[in-house]
């Protein structure tokens, strides 16, 4: 698990400052849309050969239970479509370090949501892990 999580650290590290440079020459809006096409086409692309079946059971189940697709529906849209573009004008317009910080505060909800939503535990460690993570972001703000 620490090494899966330190390479997607790793990989959200470099992504922003890519991102920013990328949206220098392109307007926001044509930067979602092209890479949800890739994103589209590889994915589309891996599963067409590679897990045909569980596609198909999944789309199945689906169908079978509607909530599924609204909820979906609803996380495609904030995700991929407000949250990014949310997110690229963060970077755009700020120094990358501190919009990616600021935004990495999403640790405090999740756990909040976690604990109400689905009543997991919630522990010291937890609680002083969130306080940290207020802390750093209000750290960084005063440079």
């Amino acid at each position: 698990m620490i090494l899966e999580c330190l390479a997607v650290s790793t990989i959200y590290g470099i992504t922003p400052l890519m991102e920013k440079y990328i949206i220098k020459f392109i307007e926001i809006e044509s930067f979602i849309i092209l890479s949800g096409l890739i994103i589209f086409m590889v994915c589309a692309t891996y599963w067409f050969f590679f897990h045909k079946k569980k596609l198909w059971k999944d789309i199945q189940t689906i169908k079978n239970y509607p909530i599924l697709f609204l909820l979906l529906f609803t996380t495609t849209i904030l995700i991929y479509i407000v949250a990014n573009f949310l997110y690229m004008s963060v970077i755009k317009h700020n120094k990358t370090y501190l919009g990616t910080s600021m935004i990495a505060t999403y640790p405090i909800i999740t756990v909040l949501l976690g604990y109400l939503l689905y009543n997991e535990d919630i522990s010291l460690t937890h609680i002083l892990g969130v306080f940290f993570i207020i802390g750093g972001v209000v750290l960084l703000t005063l440079t």
